[in-house]
C-alpha cells in the first residue's frame, strides 16, 4: 500500500540529486539536515537567495525536486516530530536544536523561521520580547512549512525527480 505521494522542493544554487547529510548545517531551524518545502514560491525563493550570496559559485538559483510518500509519515518507520503552526513548543524547539546536532527524530516538519519571522525571533533570543509577545507577533505571520530530513533513513525514502 501506498499512501500521498508528495512533491517537496530545495532551493540552492547547486542542484542536488544525492543528498549528503555530511553537508548539513549547524543553526539552522530544526538543527541539520536537508531541508524542503512543499511550497515551490518558498523553494524559488531561497534559492534566489543562495545564489545572491557573494559566496555562491554559480550565481544560480536551482529548485531540485523530490517526492516522498506521506504514508512514512506515521506507518512507524520514522521518528517524526510535526508543528501544526507557531507554538511555544516549537519557539522552544528551535531554540535548542538551532545549536544542537541531535537526531531526536528522522523528520521534524514545521513553520520556517524566514525572514518575515527570523527579526521577532531574534528579539526574542536577546531577551527583548517574551515568548508571549513573540507568540503574538507571530498570529499575523503567514505560516510556510519546512520539512527538515534528518537522518540517512529518512533521506533514503526520497525520491529524486529533478
Amino acid at each position: 500500500w501506498r499512501g500521498f505521494v508528495m512533491r517537496l522542493f530545495h532551493g540552492s544554487d547547486v542542484p542536488v540529486r544525492i543528498v549528503d547529510l555530511g553537508r548539513a548545517l549547524m543553526f539552522k531551524d530544526f538543527g541539520p539536515g536537508f531541508y524542503l518545502s512543499a511550497d515551490i514560491k518558498q523553494a524559488e525563493a531561497f534559492a534566489r537567495y543562495k545564489a545572491d550570496r557573494p559566496r555562491s559559485t554559480t550565481h544560480t538559483a536551482v529548485v531540485s525536486v523530490f517526492e516522498f510518500d506521506e504514508s512514512h509519515l506515521i506507518d512507524g518507520r520514522l521518528r517524526v516530530k510535526r508543528f501544526k503552526g507557531y507554538s511555544a513548543e516549537w519557539i522552544d524547539f528551535i531554540h535548542t536544536y538551532r545549536t544542537s546536532s541531535d537526531t531526536d527524530y528522522d523528520v521534524v516538519i514545521g513553520p520556517i523561521a524566514n525572514d518575515d519571522v527570523r527579526t521577532s525571533f531574534a528579539q526574542y533570543e536577546m531577551g527583548e520580547m517574551t515568548r508571549e509577545e513573540l507568540l503574538d507577533a507571530l498570529k499575523f505571520k503567514r505560516v510556510t512549512y519546512q520539512y527538515c530530513f534528518k537522518t540517512e533513513t529518512a533521506v533514503s525514502l526520497l525520491k529524486w525527480v529533478q
